[in-house]
């Protein structure tokens, strides 16, 4: 029989839960628990678990009494009206939900309540895939009512039961099949795969939150290019800036991508949207500032003719060093610049060159102590590192300051 290696605090909350016998041996009330979903399919691969969750015929109340007098334990009631209770032992927190299913779904999203059942074969049934409706315990060992066994070793992700059904009831799980075959490096099933595209519409019920969490994770799984070709329309759906053939392009722009990081993989799925119409293309993301204005830069600074080392520099100066890099990475994916290109501006920055104000041998005091006026540092030292980058000026304090004299004694300062 498979064992899997439970950690010593989730065992310490199941084995809890297995004293509960409020009928004194009645075997369908004692307590039972197991851990289940994600955990249990991230065992099986050989992975670590992120999160460990377990499953149990208790009721929300019935966890809140066991462990509100266990000693070491505390059980925090965060979604106790869907069945789960956070249980924390040792500072570890362990999600504890009911055997459950779920009523009728609203919104292609959330059900209106849910079920509370004894038996743990309910449970399993209501989940999306059948990669994620195992359940474990040392006693019976691996619980598997959907075959998921089976698609763990043929890699395949597979809706349980129908897959129309279960993407009507919740939209998500029509990203979650695309991320999972990403980062899983899993085939998706046909069924599957039909109905995910059949049903993409219901993708624009999902929040911006939730969009962004799913394809932040799917970009930067192994199967990232090939998902986004193979699914186009759904893409599409997410993104109405952009046509299935721009997103077509996109998959391809990614396959030449090596070690790409998350803006640029964003930035390579938008890359052919317009100008005018770049803050719509954010429309379905919520992401932070700083990754928004770097798969800005990349997409506005796209198209920069580079035609030396001084234009390097001046893509440095303007957007960074990562950026510059990502840039020239995603136009080299594009055939839009020479794949010689990346090494030379590594070059650049690797050899300390200077390209930016902070690099300057001078700096806002000694402007000042010259005489510059102080609204005028700024375009003083610009002015100062454009002349160094174009090589009408040598990066040295002498230079500069008689450079930066000439030009407070000429009034050129604004």
């Amino acid at each position: 029989m498979i064992k899997i290696d439970i950690p010593d605090y989730v065992r310490a909350v199941m084995a809890e839960i297995r004293k509960y016998d409020p009928l004194d041996g009645d075997e369908l009330y004692r307590g039972k628990a197991y851990i289940v979903g994600g955990c249990v399919r991230d065992a099986l691969l050989g992975s670590v678990p992120n999160d460990w969750d377990v499953t149990t015929n208790c009721k929300p109340y019935d966890i809140m009494e066991i462990f509100s007098d266990a000693p070491g334990f505390k059980a925090i009631p965060t979604g106790i009206e869907h069945g789960t209770v956070t249980v924390v032992y040792d500072g570890k927190p362990v999600e504890v939900t009911t055997f459950r299913s779920e009523q009728t779904y609203v919104g292609h999203r959330y059900p209106i309540g849910v079920n509370f059942h004894l038996c743990i074969d309910k449970d399993l049934e209501r989940r999306d895939f059948t990669i994620n409706a195992m359940a474990y315990s040392d006693e019976e060992g691996i619980i598997d009512l959907n075959g998921g066994m089976d698609d763990i070793k043929a890699r395949l992700i597979r809706c349980v039961g129908d897959p129309k059904f279960r993407f009507d009831e919740d939209a998500l799980r029509i990203l979650r099949a695309l991320r999972f075959s990403s980062v899983l490096d899993f085939d998706i099933e046909k069924s599957t795969a039909d109905a995910a595209i059949e049903m993409r519409e219901f993708v624009a019920c999902l929040s911006a939150e939730r969009i962004t969490a799913e394809l932040s994770k799917l970009l930067m799984g192994k199967r990232a290019p090939d998902i986004i070709t193979g699914f186009a329309p759904i893409f599409a759906e997410l993104f109405p800036v952009l046509g299935e053939d721009d997103i077509l392009f996109a998959g391809e722009y990614m396959k030449r991508l090596e070690g790409a990081s998350l803006p640029l993989m964003y930035a390579a799925l938008i890359s052919d949207v317009s100008r005018e119409r770049l803050k719509s293309a954010f429309f379905h993301l919520r992401l932070d500032n700083k990754t928004r204005q770097h798969i800005e830069n990349i997409i506005l600074h796209l198209r920069t003719e580079i035609s030396g080392r001084a234009d390097l520099k001046r893509l440095i100066r303007d957007v960074g060093a990562e950026c510059a890099k990502d840039i020239v990475k995603l136009g080299t994916a594009r055939f839009e610049y020479a794949p010689s290109l990346l090494g030379e501006l590594s070059e650049v920055i690797e050899s300390g060159e200077c390209c930016s104000r902070s690099d300057l041998m001078i700096g806002g005091d000694r402007l000042l102590s010259l005489g510059a006026e102080p609204k005028s540092i700024g375009n003083v030292l610009d002015r100062l590192l454009d002349g160094v980058i174009s090589g009408n000026l040598k990066n040295d304090r002498g230079t500069l300051e008689r450079a930066a004299l000439e030009m407070i004694n000429r009034k050129e300062t604004t």
